[in-house]
């Protein structure tokens, strides 16, 4: 087969990506109002109550991750400068302040529960979202005379440019990569890569100690509040279904499609009982945790800034 990029693969690809962009967009372009106030969850229906115990454990599974990978960063601090040389250690140090800062900043905070949302909706919708694109490529593909696979160059192309595109929003609400464009040359181009990572890394770890993690313990109290209405509902639900099925009227079609909906439900009432007991589980020393994460982070930002002080012409 012909490679993608050649003269017929690379504007299809970008064709594609800014087509499937779009639609992410409209998750990424403006601020959920209220998005990081807790809110209890109330669930009456059957169809949103089979949901449940994925948003349930997503919500427990988010705060175990964001957890580990600061605790991490953390621990990485101290050494963060090593592939750092030859620079103005003064700015460096700037960088490092501001990136702290950016983390406690209202305006990342919201950039980030934005993008938070769209990887969520991305990271589950991927499989089908490259179809359809990799599908119309495809077809243009075809229809223009070029023999080419384009669905495994649209998944990692899609990837690729939505991972880039989110760090460039978080970014945009961080004045550290202001004081990287704006002294580049005294910094030393060679240093700025290892900069930029710097600035992520400690903004994105601000914001989980500063901000996620002190209010992690409501936050899923919130959604786990949820739990007993959603038994109700899939209980509810699997009785009507049964009543449904069991109406001699029912056709062979019908009835086979019944019990698979009543298969789900109930595999959702088992699953809603493992999050459930995860959630609470996770909650028991929950703000522990979060103190102890602080302290942590705090320790390996203040061993980082003596690195950086050490270098400063004496």
């Amino acid at each position: 087969m012909t490679p993608l990029r050649n003269r017929c693969g690379r504007r299809l690809e970008t064709a594609a990506l800014v087509a499937a962009l779009a639609c992410l967009g409209v998750l990424t372009g403006c601020e959920q109002k209220g998005a990081n106030e807790p809110k209890a969850v109330s669930i009456d229906q059957g169809s949103s109550a089979q949901r449940y115990p994925a948003m349930l454990e997503r919500s427990n599974q988010k705060i175990r991750d964001r957890e580990a990978k600061a605790k991490e960063a953390s621990a990485k601090l101290p050494t963060a400068i090593d592939k750092i040389n030859e620079t103005d250690w003064a700015l460096v140090e700037k960088i490092v302040e501001a990136s702290d800062k950016a983390g406690q900043d209202g305006g990342y905070g919201a950039a980030m529960r934005e993008l938070e949302g769209a990887r969520t909706f991305y990271d589950e919708e991927r499989e089908p979202i490259v179809r359809k694109v990799g599908g119309s490529a495809q077809y243009v593909v075809k229809q223009k005379g070029c023999d080419a696979d384009v669905y495994g160059a649209v998944n990692q192309g899609l990837k690729d440019a939505v991972d880039e595109r989110m760090r460039e929003r978080l970014r945009a609400s961080n004045d550290a990569f202001v004081l990287i464009a704006r002294h580049e040359e005294a910094l030393g181009k060679k240093n700025v890569p290892a900069l930029e990572e710097l600035a992520d890394e400690i903004a994105q770890t601000s914001y989980t100690v500063n901000v996620e993690m002190p209010e992690a313990k409501e936050q899923l109290e919130a959604v786990l509040s949820g739990a007993s209405d959603a038994r109700s509902a899939l209980n509810s639900f699997i009785a009507e279904e049964k009543e449904y099925a069991a109406d001699a009227k029912r056709k062979p079609a019908e009835k086979q499609a019944s019990d698979a909906r009543i298969k789900n439900a109930e595999a959702q009432l088992q699953a809603l009982e493992k999050a459930e007991t995860d959630a609470k589980e996770n909650l028991k020393d929950l703000e522990q945790r979060a103190k102890d994460l602080e302290k942590a982070y705090d320790d390996g930002l203040s061993k980082l800034k003596d690195a950086i002080s050490a270098k400063k012409p004496k």
